[in-house]
Protein backbone atom coordinates (compact mmCIF):
# COMPACT_ATOMS: atom_id res chain seq x y z
CA UNK A 1 0.00 0.00 0.00
CA UNK A 2 1.03 3.84 -0.85
CA UNK A 3 1.07 5.93 2.50
CA UNK A 4 1.19 9.64 2.55
CA UNK A 5 4.54 11.13 2.95
CA UNK A 6 4.77 12.67 6.76
CA UNK A 7 5.18 16.64 7.41
CA UNK A 8 8.97 17.45 7.77
CA UNK A 9 9.54 14.87 4.36
CA UNK A 10 9.04 14.86 1.01
CA UNK A 11 8.45 11.79 -1.10
CA UNK A 12 9.47 11.73 -4.83
CA UNK A 13 7.02 8.73 -6.01
CA UNK A 14 7.87 5.13 -6.61
CA UNK A 15 9.52 2.89 -4.22
CA UNK A 16 11.43 5.84 -2.65
CA UNK A 17 11.31 6.36 1.10
CA UNK A 18 10.43 9.80 2.32
CA UNK A 19 13.29 12.15 2.82
CA UNK A 20 13.70 14.72 5.46
CA UNK A 21 13.61 18.53 4.79
CA UNK A 22 16.96 19.76 5.22
CA UNK A 23 17.63 22.51 6.74
CA UNK A 24 15.82 26.00 5.93
CA UNK A 25 13.11 24.19 4.15
CA UNK A 26 10.21 22.17 5.24
CA UNK A 27 7.01 20.62 4.63
CA UNK A 28 3.87 21.77 7.24
CA UNK A 29 1.64 18.92 5.81
CA UNK A 30 2.02 15.24 4.83
CA UNK A 31 1.25 13.91 1.53
CA UNK A 32 3.85 16.88 0.14
CA UNK A 33 6.49 15.56 -2.66
CA UNK A 34 8.77 18.62 -2.34
CA UNK A 35 9.95 20.59 0.43
CA UNK A 36 9.67 24.59 0.95
CA UNK A 37 11.81 27.10 1.57
CA UNK A 38 11.66 29.43 4.43
CA UNK A 39 10.29 32.48 3.82
CA UNK A 40 12.59 35.55 3.92
CA UNK A 41 12.67 37.14 7.48
CA UNK A 42 12.27 33.16 9.06
CA UNK A 43 14.40 30.44 9.20
CA UNK A 44 15.12 26.82 10.10
CA UNK A 45 18.07 24.95 11.52
CA UNK A 46 17.00 21.76 11.61
CA UNK A 47 16.13 18.49 9.80
CA UNK A 48 12.80 17.76 9.14
CA UNK A 49 11.17 20.49 10.68
CA UNK A 50 7.77 21.20 9.80
CA UNK A 51 7.60 25.24 10.46
CA UNK A 52 10.28 28.05 10.12
CA UNK A 53 11.34 30.32 13.20
CA UNK A 54 11.62 34.14 13.09
CA UNK A 55 14.82 35.94 12.66
CA UNK A 56 16.15 37.66 15.88
CA UNK A 57 16.96 40.53 16.62
CA UNK A 58 20.59 42.01 15.85
CA UNK A 59 20.18 39.79 12.24
CA UNK A 60 18.47 39.38 9.53
CA UNK A 61 16.98 36.27 7.26
CA UNK A 62 16.86 35.45 2.92
CA UNK A 63 15.09 33.23 1.86
CA UNK A 64 15.99 29.56 3.09
CA UNK A 65 17.83 30.62 5.52
CA UNK A 66 19.12 27.75 7.96
CA UNK A 67 20.34 30.09 10.84
CA UNK A 68 20.01 34.34 11.65
CA UNK A 69 22.60 36.36 10.05
CA UNK A 70 23.74 38.55 12.25
CA UNK A 71 23.96 42.70 11.20
CA UNK A 72 27.24 43.70 10.52
CA UNK A 73 29.75 45.72 12.87
CA UNK A 74 28.44 48.99 13.20
CA UNK A 75 24.99 48.76 12.81
CA UNK A 76 22.35 46.99 15.08
CA UNK A 77 18.45 45.81 14.74
CA UNK A 78 16.12 45.74 17.61
CA UNK A 79 13.05 44.37 15.11
CA UNK A 80 12.69 40.68 14.46
CA UNK A 81 11.56 39.33 10.53
CA UNK A 82 14.37 41.35 8.54
CA UNK A 83 14.93 39.90 5.45
CA UNK A 84 18.21 41.77 4.55
CA UNK A 85 21.27 43.57 6.09
CA UNK A 86 19.67 46.83 4.32
CA UNK A 87 16.90 46.61 7.43
CA UNK A 88 19.87 47.04 9.89
CA UNK A 89 20.42 50.30 11.11
CA UNK A 90 23.52 52.44 11.38
CA UNK A 91 25.00 53.11 14.62
CA UNK A 92 24.54 56.65 15.75
CA UNK A 93 27.69 58.95 17.15
CA UNK A 94 28.58 58.67 20.56
CA UNK A 95 27.58 54.83 20.23
CA UNK A 96 29.44 51.71 19.09
CA UNK A 97 27.84 48.51 17.81
CA UNK A 98 29.55 45.07 17.64
CA UNK A 99 28.56 42.78 15.04
CA UNK A 100 25.07 41.55 15.86
CA UNK A 101 23.97 44.32 18.20
CA UNK A 102 20.20 44.84 18.75
CA UNK A 103 20.88 48.04 20.78
CA UNK A 104 23.40 50.64 20.69
CA UNK A 105 25.97 50.96 22.98
CA UNK A 106 26.80 54.61 24.84
CA UNK A 107 30.75 55.70 24.71
CA UNK A 108 31.60 54.96 28.04
CA UNK A 109 33.61 58.33 29.99
CA UNK A 110 36.66 58.56 28.42
CA UNK A 111 36.07 57.60 25.07
CA UNK A 112 34.39 58.62 21.71
CA UNK A 113 32.75 57.46 18.58
CA UNK A 114 33.25 60.29 15.86
CA UNK A 115 30.61 60.16 13.37
CA UNK A 116 28.07 56.77 12.88
CA UNK A 117 28.65 53.60 12.09
CA UNK A 118 31.28 52.72 14.60
CA UNK A 119 31.79 49.49 15.70
CA UNK A 120 34.41 50.53 18.91
CA UNK A 121 34.84 53.56 20.97
CA UNK A 122 38.53 55.30 21.16
CA UNK A 123 40.23 56.45 23.91
CA UNK A 124 40.48 60.17 24.00
CA UNK A 125 44.08 60.81 23.42
CA UNK A 126 46.52 62.84 25.39
CA UNK A 127 46.29 66.21 26.67
CA UNK A 128 42.36 65.75 26.17
CA UNK A 129 39.52 63.59 28.06
CA UNK A 130 35.77 62.96 28.32
CA UNK A 131 33.69 63.11 31.70
CA UNK A 132 30.84 62.26 29.47
CA UNK A 133 29.09 58.83 28.43
CA UNK A 134 27.79 58.96 24.68
CA UNK A 135 30.42 61.53 23.33
CA UNK A 136 30.99 62.26 20.22
CA UNK A 137 34.57 63.99 20.54
CA UNK A 138 37.06 64.72 23.53
CA UNK A 139 37.38 67.91 24.78
CA UNK A 140 40.85 69.79 25.21
CA UNK A 141 42.52 69.39 29.01
CA UNK A 142 43.18 72.92 30.35
CA UNK A 143 46.06 75.09 31.25
CA UNK A 144 47.66 73.79 34.54
CA UNK A 145 46.21 70.46 33.85
CA UNK A 146 46.87 67.06 32.75
CA UNK A 147 45.13 64.64 30.61
CA UNK A 148 46.38 60.87 29.75
CA UNK A 149 45.02 58.81 27.29
CA UNK A 150 41.42 57.50 28.08
CA UNK A 151 41.33 60.23 30.70
CA UNK A 152 37.38 61.04 31.98
CA UNK A 153 38.96 63.90 33.65
CA UNK A 154 41.74 66.93 34.60
CA UNK A 155 44.63 65.64 36.81
CA UNK A 156 45.49 69.50 38.45
CA UNK A 157 49.25 70.15 38.69
CA UNK A 158 50.57 70.98 41.70
CA UNK A 159 52.61 74.92 40.80
CA UNK A 160 54.07 77.23 42.79
CA UNK A 161 52.87 80.37 43.24
CA UNK A 162 54.39 82.92 40.51
CA UNK A 163 54.31 79.98 38.52
CA UNK A 164 52.00 77.88 36.04
CA UNK A 165 51.67 74.69 33.99
CA UNK A 166 50.03 74.25 30.65
CA UNK A 167 49.44 70.81 29.03
CA UNK A 168 50.80 68.13 27.34
CA UNK A 169 50.40 66.32 24.37
CA UNK A 170 51.90 63.51 25.87
CA UNK A 171 49.17 63.32 29.17
CA UNK A 172 52.08 63.48 31.45
CA UNK A 173 52.49 66.17 34.11
CA UNK A 174 53.63 69.56 32.86
CA UNK A 175 56.27 72.01 33.42
CA UNK A 176 55.69 74.80 35.41
CA UNK A 177 56.53 78.17 33.53
CA UNK A 178 57.42 81.63 35.83
CA UNK A 179 54.01 83.99 35.06
CA UNK A 180 53.93 86.88 32.54
CA UNK A 181 54.58 90.40 33.22
CA UNK A 182 51.34 92.01 33.45
CA UNK A 183 49.65 88.77 35.42
CA UNK A 184 49.46 86.72 37.96
CA UNK A 185 49.84 83.11 39.36
CA UNK A 186 48.36 81.51 42.51
CA UNK A 187 49.81 78.56 41.71
CA UNK A 188 48.20 74.97 41.59
CA UNK A 189 46.40 74.54 38.25
CA UNK A 190 45.49 78.19 38.09
CA UNK A 191 46.17 79.93 34.85
CA UNK A 192 47.80 83.22 34.86
CA UNK A 193 45.13 86.19 35.66
CA UNK A 194 45.48 89.81 33.98
CA UNK A 195 46.63 92.13 36.38
CA UNK A 196 43.24 94.79 37.10
CA UNK A 197 43.38 98.74 35.95
CA UNK A 198 45.61 99.80 38.76
CA UNK A 199 47.23 96.73 39.36
CA UNK A 200 50.93 96.10 37.76
CA UNK A 201 53.31 93.31 37.52
CA UNK A 202 56.19 94.44 36.42
CA UNK A 203 58.31 91.06 36.80
CA UNK A 204 57.54 87.70 35.72
CA UNK A 205 57.52 84.99 38.27
CA UNK A 206 54.72 87.36 40.64
CA UNK A 207 52.23 85.72 42.65
CA UNK A 208 50.05 88.66 43.00
CA UNK A 209 49.65 92.24 41.18
CA UNK A 210 51.03 95.53 42.97
CA UNK A 211 48.89 98.69 43.67
CA UNK A 212 50.08 101.65 41.26
CA UNK A 213 51.29 104.75 43.56
CA UNK A 214 49.25 107.79 43.64
CA UNK A 215 49.82 109.99 40.78
CA UNK A 216 49.86 106.94 37.99
CA UNK A 217 47.59 104.50 36.41
CA UNK A 218 47.53 101.77 34.43
CA UNK A 219 45.22 99.49 32.62
CA UNK A 220 44.60 96.12 32.57
CA UNK A 221 47.79 93.07 31.92
CA UNK A 222 49.73 96.59 32.46
CA UNK A 223 53.51 95.34 33.71
CA UNK A 224 54.43 99.18 34.41
CA UNK A 225 52.10 102.15 35.58
CA UNK A 226 52.06 105.64 34.03
CA UNK A 227 52.10 108.90 35.64
CA UNK A 228 48.72 110.74 35.18
CA UNK A 229 49.40 113.78 32.44
CA UNK A 230 48.77 117.12 33.22
CA UNK A 231 45.43 118.39 34.42
CA UNK A 232 44.38 114.92 36.07
CA UNK A 233 45.87 113.28 39.58
CA UNK A 234 45.25 110.45 41.57
CA UNK A 235 45.26 110.63 45.17
CA UNK A 236 45.07 107.17 45.81
CA UNK A 237 47.21 103.60 45.09
CA UNK A 238 45.84 101.45 42.58
CA UNK A 239 43.81 103.40 40.34
CA UNK A 240 42.28 102.51 36.61
CA UNK A 241 42.11 106.08 35.80
CA UNK A 242 43.20 109.42 36.39
CA UNK A 243 40.74 112.22 37.35
CA UNK A 244 40.17 115.62 35.63
CA UNK A 245 41.35 118.81 37.74
CA UNK A 246 38.32 120.67 39.40
CA UNK A 247 38.46 123.95 37.12
CA UNK A 248 40.41 126.36 37.72
CA UNK A 249 42.87 124.17 38.92
CA UNK A 250 45.54 121.98 36.62
CA UNK A 251 48.41 119.81 37.66
CA UNK A 252 52.22 118.44 36.07
CA UNK A 253 52.42 115.00 35.26
CA UNK A 254 52.59 112.82 37.72
CA UNK A 255 50.84 115.11 40.42
CA UNK A 256 48.20 113.52 42.91
CA UNK A 257 46.62 116.32 43.80
CA UNK A 258 45.95 119.84 41.73
CA UNK A 259 47.90 122.33 43.56
CA UNK A 260 48.07 125.72 41.17
CA UNK A 261 45.96 127.57 38.63
CA UNK A 262 45.27 126.72 35.19
CA UNK A 263 45.77 128.62 32.17
CA UNK A 264 44.41 132.06 31.89
CA UNK A 265 44.19 132.32 35.87
CA UNK A 266 46.46 133.06 38.65
CA UNK A 267 47.03 132.13 41.97
CA UNK A 268 46.67 134.95 44.70
CA UNK A 269 48.46 133.78 47.29
CA UNK A 270 51.93 131.89 46.78
CA UNK A 271 52.39 130.92 50.22
CA UNK A 272 48.69 128.99 50.32
CA UNK A 273 48.61 125.29 51.20
CA UNK A 274 47.86 122.54 48.27
CA UNK A 275 45.01 121.29 50.52
CA UNK A 276 43.53 124.51 50.78
CA UNK A 277 43.83 125.21 46.90
CA UNK A 278 42.11 122.05 46.34
CA UNK A 279 39.04 122.52 48.47
CA UNK A 280 38.59 125.86 47.57
CA UNK A 281 40.04 126.70 44.48
CA UNK A 282 37.75 130.04 43.75
CA UNK A 283 38.78 131.52 46.42
CA UNK A 284 42.79 131.43 45.26
CA UNK A 285 42.63 131.26 41.60
CA UNK A 286 41.69 134.49 40.14
CA UNK A 287 41.15 135.36 36.37
CA UNK A 288 44.56 137.03 34.52
CA UNK A 289 44.17 141.12 35.35
CA UNK A 290 43.61 143.31 32.47
CA UNK A 291 47.93 143.76 30.48
CA UNK A 292 48.94 140.69 32.07
CA UNK A 293 49.89 137.30 30.31
CA UNK A 294 48.40 133.73 32.17
CA UNK A 295 49.40 131.60 29.18
CA UNK A 296 50.90 128.78 30.99
CA UNK A 297 49.36 126.84 33.91
CA UNK A 298 50.87 127.27 37.55
CA UNK A 299 51.35 131.04 36.87
CA UNK A 300 51.30 133.05 40.59
CA UNK A 301 50.99 136.69 41.23
CA UNK A 302 54.93 137.12 41.30
CA UNK A 303 55.29 135.82 38.09
CA UNK A 304 52.48 137.26 35.76
CA UNK A 305 53.86 138.17 32.16
CA UNK A 306 54.11 141.29 31.92
CA UNK A 307 53.96 142.70 28.17
CA UNK A 308 56.61 145.05 26.71
CA UNK A 309 56.18 148.87 26.78
CA UNK A 310 54.02 147.94 30.58
CA UNK A 311 55.21 148.56 33.93
CA UNK A 312 54.40 147.34 37.59
CA UNK A 313 55.36 148.76 40.58
CA UNK A 314 55.87 145.43 42.18
CA UNK A 315 55.75 141.56 41.87
CA UNK A 316 52.74 142.02 44.68
CA UNK A 317 50.56 143.81 42.14
CA UNK A 318 48.05 143.49 39.54
CA UNK A 319 48.09 146.90 38.70
CA UNK A 320 49.72 147.34 35.00
CA UNK A 321 50.87 150.78 33.78
CA UNK A 322 51.33 151.62 30.25
CA UNK A 323 54.49 153.15 29.65
CA UNK A 324 53.44 156.16 27.20
CA UNK A 325 56.30 157.97 27.79
CA UNK A 326 59.12 155.54 27.35
CA UNK A 327 60.20 153.09 24.91
CA UNK A 328 62.48 151.12 27.73
CA UNK A 329 59.60 149.38 29.24
CA UNK A 330 60.56 145.70 28.79
CA UNK A 331 57.83 143.77 30.80
CA UNK A 332 58.59 140.55 32.82
CA UNK A 333 58.41 136.49 31.41
CA UNK A 334 56.85 135.70 34.44
CA UNK A 335 59.23 134.90 37.13
CA UNK A 336 60.57 136.49 40.03
CA UNK A 337 64.17 135.19 39.94
CA UNK A 338 64.89 136.00 36.40
CA UNK A 339 63.67 139.62 37.15
CA UNK A 340 66.20 139.45 40.16
CA UNK A 341 68.72 138.25 37.91
CA UNK A 342 68.07 140.61 35.14
CA UNK A 343 68.95 143.26 37.51
CA UNK A 344 72.00 142.23 39.04
CA UNK A 345 73.29 141.19 35.69
CA UNK A 346 72.51 144.40 33.92
CA UNK A 347 74.65 146.54 36.73
CA UNK A 348 71.91 149.39 36.50
CA UNK A 349 68.33 148.50 34.96
CA UNK A 350 64.82 148.48 37.46
CA UNK A 351 62.74 145.47 37.33
CA UNK A 352 60.69 145.80 33.93
CA UNK A 353 62.83 148.38 32.53
CA UNK A 354 65.71 148.31 30.09
CA UNK A 355 69.26 148.42 30.88
CA UNK A 356 69.91 152.17 32.24
CA UNK A 357 66.41 152.22 33.28
CA UNK A 358 64.66 152.27 36.71
CA UNK A 359 61.70 153.89 38.58
CA UNK A 360 58.18 154.10 38.08
CA UNK A 361 57.23 153.32 34.27
CA UNK A 362 61.07 153.09 34.00
CA UNK A 363 61.58 157.29 34.02
CA UNK A 364 64.10 157.51 35.99
CA UNK A 365 68.36 156.71 34.76
CA UNK A 366 70.35 155.15 36.84
CA UNK A 367 73.44 157.11 35.94
CA UNK A 368 73.65 160.68 37.89
CA UNK A 369 74.82 161.92 34.16
CA UNK A 370 71.42 161.14 32.56
CA UNK A 371 68.36 162.47 33.20
CA UNK A 372 64.58 161.25 31.87
CA UNK A 373 64.03 162.91 28.52
CA UNK A 374 60.38 162.84 27.49
CA UNK A 375 60.91 164.12 24.07
CA UNK A 376 63.74 161.41 23.11
CA UNK A 377 61.20 158.87 25.30
CA UNK A 378 64.53 157.50 27.66
CA UNK A 379 67.26 158.81 29.00
CA UNK A 380 69.62 161.61 27.52
CA UNK A 381 73.13 162.71 28.74
CA UNK A 382 73.36 165.56 30.92
CA UNK A 383 74.52 168.90 29.37
CA UNK A 384 78.44 169.40 29.67
CA UNK A 385 80.53 171.55 31.64
CA UNK A 386 80.92 173.80 28.64
CA UNK A 387 77.26 174.83 28.16
CA UNK A 388 76.77 175.72 31.73
CA UNK A 389 79.68 178.12 31.27
CA UNK A 390 78.07 179.78 28.52
CA UNK A 391 74.74 179.82 30.34
CA UNK A 392 76.63 181.05 33.39
CA UNK A 393 77.90 184.24 30.88
CA UNK A 394 74.62 185.07 30.08
CA UNK A 395 73.64 185.04 33.31
CA UNK A 396 76.61 187.54 34.59
CA UNK A 397 76.02 189.50 31.74
CA UNK A 398 72.33 190.09 32.64
CA UNK A 399 72.85 190.42 36.01
CA UNK A 400 75.48 193.67 34.88
CA UNK A 401 73.17 195.06 33.02
CA UNK A 402 70.38 194.95 35.32
CA UNK A 403 72.75 196.76 37.83
CA UNK A 404 73.73 199.21 35.56
CA UNK A 405 70.19 199.99 34.84
CA UNK A 406 69.13 199.82 38.84
CA UNK A 407 71.81 202.86 39.72
CA UNK A 408 71.19 205.39 36.69
CA UNK A 409 67.45 204.58 38.05
CA UNK A 410 68.32 204.69 41.31
CA UNK A 411 69.33 208.70 40.71
CA UNK A 412 66.14 209.51 39.25
CA UNK A 413 63.20 210.84 41.58
CA UNK A 414 60.70 208.97 39.63
CA UNK A 415 62.45 206.04 40.64
CA UNK A 416 62.50 207.18 44.43
CA UNK A 417 58.42 207.32 43.52
CA UNK A 418 58.50 203.74 41.98
CA UNK A 419 60.43 202.34 44.56
CA UNK A 420 58.08 203.46 47.63
CA UNK A 421 54.78 202.65 45.74
CA UNK A 422 56.48 198.98 45.01
CA UNK A 423 57.33 199.06 48.59
CA UNK A 424 53.79 199.00 49.41
CA UNK A 425 52.27 196.86 47.14
CA UNK A 426 55.10 193.87 48.54
CA UNK A 427 54.45 194.86 51.82
CA UNK A 428 50.27 194.58 51.31
CA UNK A 429 50.33 191.12 48.74
CA UNK A 430 53.33 189.21 49.87
CA UNK A 431 54.84 188.42 47.17
CA UNK A 432 57.56 186.58 48.26
CA UNK A 433 55.74 183.40 50.00
CA UNK A 434 53.55 183.39 47.44
CA UNK A 435 56.43 183.07 44.99
CA UNK A 436 57.29 179.48 47.09
CA UNK A 437 54.16 178.38 47.17
CA UNK A 438 54.24 178.24 43.24
CA UNK A 439 57.61 176.76 42.63
CA UNK A 440 57.00 174.10 45.76
CA UNK A 441 53.53 173.28 43.65
CA UNK A 442 55.50 172.86 40.37
CA UNK A 443 57.90 170.71 42.44
CA UNK A 444 55.09 168.24 43.44
CA UNK A 445 53.35 168.34 39.87
CA UNK A 446 56.61 167.78 38.23
CA UNK A 447 56.96 164.49 40.17
CA UNK A 448 53.46 163.13 39.72
CA UNK A 449 54.33 161.42 36.68
CA UNK A 450 57.54 159.50 37.20
CA UNK A 451 56.28 158.62 41.16
CA UNK A 452 52.95 157.69 40.43
CA UNK A 453 52.17 157.29 37.01
CA UNK A 454 49.74 160.22 36.81
CA UNK A 455 49.83 161.80 33.19
CA UNK A 456 48.04 165.41 33.38
CA UNK A 457 46.05 166.70 30.22
CA UNK A 458 48.46 169.05 28.19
Amino acid sequence: DCFDCPAGSSCGGGAAPPAECSPGSVTATPGLFKCERCSAGSYQNDTGATGCHDCKQGSYCPEGASAPRPCEAGSYSDKTNLDSAGGCEGCPEGHACTTGSVAPMACRAGTFAAGSRNAECEPCKAGSYQSATGAAGCVACALGSFCPVGASLELPAACEPGTYANATDDGGLPDCFDCPAGSSCGGGAAPPAECSPGFVAATPGLAKCERCEPGTTSGAGSASCSECAAGTYTANTGQGECTRCPHPLSSGSGDITCSFCKEGFYLQDASALPDDIFRFPTDYCKPCPPNANCATSNTTLETLGIPREYWRASLLTTEIHECDASDHCSGSGGSTETSRRRLAASGGAGPGCDLGHTGPLCEWCVSDEQYFSRAERGCADCPTAGRFGILAGVVVALAVTGLLLYRALARAEAWDRFRARLDIVESQVGFQPKFKIVVSFYQVVATLGPVYGVRLHE
